[in-house]
């Protein structure tokens, strides 16, 4: 069952589960799709972006929503691992490969599955924070 639920992308809203009464970041995202319930490691997150009151996760591969805002979803997310470079997108700190500056001055954060997330002044400036780097 989780296999065929893995493979089909869900185009319904969903929830976060709820981390442990600790206050720790969830390791997992429950997110309802046509055919169940699709249980997302949030290693697996490469990157989230918004869309209204909904925010596309992407990963593994596939997107699916979740009718979650982006700023409380970020709140849960584990800050050391997630960063919002834009005010549209998230991304996993573990899963960006390069950092790119055009000649105009804007800056993207390119994935290890090729995706480029655009990176705004302050965006930027909290991502070089997390990986201990310049850029």
């Amino acid at each position: 069952m989780m296999s065929a639920l893995t493979r089909m992308g869900g185009e319904q809203g969903g929830r976060v589960s709820r981390a442990p009464s600790s206050g720790a970041a969830p390791d997992r995202l429950t997110i309802p799709t046509t055919q169940g319930t699709l249980l997302l490691a949030v290693d697996d997150i490469d990157w989230i972006e918004a869309r209204g009151d909904y925010v596309r996760i992407h990963s593994r591969g596939r997107a699916d929503l979740l009718r979650e805002a982006m700023g409380r979803l970020e709140e849960r997310l584990d800050a050391g691992r997630f960063v919002r470079v834009h005010r549209s997108a998230i991304v996993n700190v573990a899963k960006v490969r390069e950092v790119r500056t055009s000649d105009a001055g804007e800056c993207v954060a390119v994935l290890e599955n090729g995706a480029r997330c655009k990176l705004s002044r302050s965006g930027r400036e909290r991502l070089a924070r997390l990986l201990g780097h310049h850029i």
